[in-house]
């Protein structure tokens, strides 16, 4: 019996990104910002209500196993995404159920945090990610996205859906503190 090789997690170039649609973008934030790899800048959807959508092409098909959100690097927490929908397709007709659908949590109100979730992973050129609510303050309605980068497996997908991976955060511990287990 061979032993199976471990699969490795690599970040997408975003060199091939285009983005095929947009449900809302304010007229200085364009959703463009939320691939363009730099952090200073943003998408920010117009006054629509939510869902707010977007839908890219990632240019080739990838074994996708992972989302990094980095929802807005300025201001407070109005506008920071809490809850999505991710979507992943061979096409842009058939999208099936969602992968992945978490509820995010940050820090505190200005927190610039770069959130990132795993699942199985599964083949696809295409991705919508739905973004369902924000962590408001007041306002409801509008969302900021600075970043969005997608993982690959270098391993085959698996073909199975809805694999949510999370891991729990360990706080700092030092040698006076009493023992804890994992």
């Amino acid at each position: 019996m061979g032993a199976k090789a471990q699969c490795d997690t690599n970040l997408v170039p975003n060199t091939n990104f285009t983005i095929l649609s947009v449900s809302s973008q304010h007229n200085s934030f364009h959703a463009i910002n939320a691939i363009d790899g730099d952090t200073t800048t943003a998408w920010k959807s117009g006054n629509a209500s939510f869902p707010h959508e977007l839908v890219l092409d990632l240019g080739q098909a990838y074994n996708l196993n992972g989302i990094g959100i980095m929802s807005k690097t300025f201001g407070t927490i109005n506008g920071k995404l809490k809850d999505f929908e991710l979507y992943i397709s061979s096409d842009t007709a058939n999208w099936g159920n969602a992968e992945i659908a978490p509820s995010l949590t940050y820090q505190s109100n200005t927190s610039i945090e770069n959130k990132k979730v795993y699942f199985g992973a599964v083949a696809g050129r295409y991705v919508k990610f739905r973004a369902l609510s924000n962590v408001h303050d007041g306002d409801t309605s509008r969302l900021f996205i600075s970043e969005l980068s997608f993982y690959k497996d270098s391993c085959q997908a698996s073909g199975k859906h809805n694999q949510a991976i999370t891991f729990a955060a360990i706080s700092k511990k030092t040698t006076t503190d009493s023992s804890f287990s994992l």
